[in-house]
């Protein structure tokens, strides 16, 4: 059975309200990782969580180092793709 990323996304922030995570981290969770869902689907073409490889995730870090975002932020987004993963 495969997965769409929107639908683990759902889940994963439910996991997060239930574990009684603050409103700001929940937030940061859903907008950050909503970002990265939606870079893979434009520019890789990727719909379901089980097509998502490490590669993924690293292209779309050098996709915000090029686009010279802040070192803080890009660290900020891996810790929160860290934590869907």
């Amino acid at each position: 059975m495969l997965l769409e990323l929107n639908d683990v996304l759902k889940e994963f922030l439910f996991d997060c309200e239930v574990k009684n995570y603050s409103i700001r981290t929940i937030k940061g969770y859903k907008n950050n990782n909503a970002l990265f869902h939606n870079y893979l689907r434009q520019e890789l073409k990727i719909e379901m969580l089980e097509e998502v490889e490490g590669i993924h995730i690293k292209k779309y870090i050098k996709f915000l180092v090029q686009k010279r975002s802040k070192p803080t932020y890009v660290n900020g987004v891996l810790k929160t793709i860290r934590a869907f993963f």
